[in-house]
């Protein structure tokens, strides 16, 4: 720095030294000078330090200098806003006034400059969602003093704040924690903007660039829910990342189990490959949102049809099918006197366990004559036409057959019609029970039956 000559007066010495020089367009910034003041006077004097420029000079007291004394002090001034309107190379006029020697005036060097020259910043131009710290430099490069000024940084995806002394022709580090919360931001380009606020007034604001990288992070999950018949896949994919990102979720079926899936979404595609059916799901998903499909498969569904089916065929069998069937049959057989007979067979089958059994059967009227010719089970019991066969026991799947002949001794004509045979019985349960034959028309060249 350039010492200033003394200024010299009769009574007093005055000689500068410049700490500061430069003050700032945009704040209230002290120009700074190391002040020598010689009372070269016997006597002491009382002296004041004053300007009538827009300036605020300090100290403000008054300085009282013994004779034949020197008195060293900080000497600071403050431009007003009027005097900083422009920028450049000053000299501004301030006074020294003694109260027996008169006033000396003399001049102080200021350089006014713009903090947007004076300052630059430096910080990252990319952040990643791992970075715990961010940190900011901001370099003074004019011989420039603001004592106390707030850096305040404030952006989309940090901020921060610090009191700090600027010094002249200084370097300051500012560090930014960075939380966990970046995390939930999406990658991109933003920006953060930088400002110094002197005595609570914004005075020099800049924004600076900053990219949050991208990271790409897909966790996925599946858990299985329902249970043995009603089986629940529930697969859940969440965007770890910070960027915008697309999820694929991918679920094979066989052909049948595919008639009874569902899902809680539907599917992008369902395509066959090799056999099975392949199900898949895609979806963008934006940092930190989830996807959630569920695929149901109602295995209850086709046992219920299965079940039905099998009740429908049963009952159909049921229906259509009798427990105790009995058939009638007639062939006419030869006679050696020439009569007209036939030949009737009874045949009986079970398809349940059954017992006390009891067969009833009529000969027609037209030929009531029962010779005693039967099959291998004997009738119990014969009375007229009626013929009576009884049975303890028969067991599911047995057949019976029964026969008898019967005959007339007249010539017959026309049709002869067997009535239909009885059956009684009882089931397991005890419960009675009865079938019917078949009906039977029988002519000399034909028979028909019903």
């Amino acid at each position: 720095m350039a010492v200033l000559l003394p200024l010299v007066a009769a009574d007093v010495t005055i000689s500068k030294i410049p700490i500061v020089n430069v003050v700032a367009k945009e704040a209230t910034t002290p120009a700074i000078y190391n002040l020598t003041i010689t009372n070269n006077e016997p006597s002491q004097d009382t002296f004041y330090i004053y300007t009538l420029l827009d300036m605020m000079m300090s100290p403000k007291e008054s300085l009282i200098i013994p004779g034949k004394a020197i008195v060293n002090i900080q000497l600071e001034a403050y431009p007003g806003e009027q005097l900083r309107k422009k920028e450049g190379d000053f000299f501004l006029t301030y006074y020294i006034r003694g109260d027996n020697y008169g006033q000396i005036k003399d001049l102080i060097p200021v350089k006014i400059v713009s903090l947007y020259d004076a300052f630059q910043v430096s910080m990252p131009a990319k952040v990643t969602v791992n970075d715990s710290e961010l940190i900011l430099t901001l370099y003074n490069n004019q011989n420039l003093y603001i004592p106390e000024g707030r850096i305040v940084i404030d952006s989309p995806i940090f901020s921060a704040a610090k009191t700090l002394e600027i010094k002249p022709n200084s370097t300051n580090t500012i560090i930014i924690n960075l939380t966990d919360k970046i995390r939930s931001y999406e990658a991109g380009e933003y920006s953060a903007d930088i400002s110094l606020l002197v005595h609570g007034q914004e005075a020099w604001k800049v924004t600076e660039p900053v990219a949050l990288e991208s990271v790409i992070k897909i966790t996925s999950s599946e858990k299985n829910k329902g249970w043995f018949l009603y089986p629940v896949l529930q697969v859940t994919k969440t965007n770890d990342g910070n960027a915008l990102a697309t999820t694929n979720i991918r679920v094979e079926k066989d052909p049948f189990s595919k008639l009874f899936t569902r899902s809680s979404v539907t599917p992008t595609s369902v395509r066959q490959i090799k056999g099975s059916f392949v199900y898949e799901w895609q979806k963008d998903l934006k940092p930190g949102e989830s996807f959630v499909v569920e695929i149901k498969t109602n295995y209850l569904l086709p046992l219920i049809i299965f079940a039905l089916v099998a009740a429908a065929a049963i009952l159909l069998w049921m229906s259509t099918t009798k427990p105790v069937v009995m058939t009638k049959r007639v062939s006419k057989v030869k006679t050696k006197g020439g009569e007209f007979a036939l030949k009737v067979n009874l045949f009986l089958k079970t398809f349940i366990d059954i017992k006390n059994v009891k067969i009833v059967d009529l000969a027609p009227m037209a030929m009531p004559n029962i010779p005693p010719k039967f099959g291998a089970i004997q009738p119990t019991r014969i009375s007229g036409r009626r013929l009576e066969w009884s049975m303890d026991r028969l067991y599911k799947g047995e057949e019976r057959i029964f026969s008898y002949i019967i005959y007339s001794k007249l010539p017959l004509i026309g049709e002869i019609d067997l009535p239909k045979a009885l059956a009684t019985y009882q089931d397991m349960l005890d419960r009675n029970k009865r079938e019917y034959s078949n009906r039977i028309f029988f002519m000399a060249e034909e028979k028909r039956s019903e």
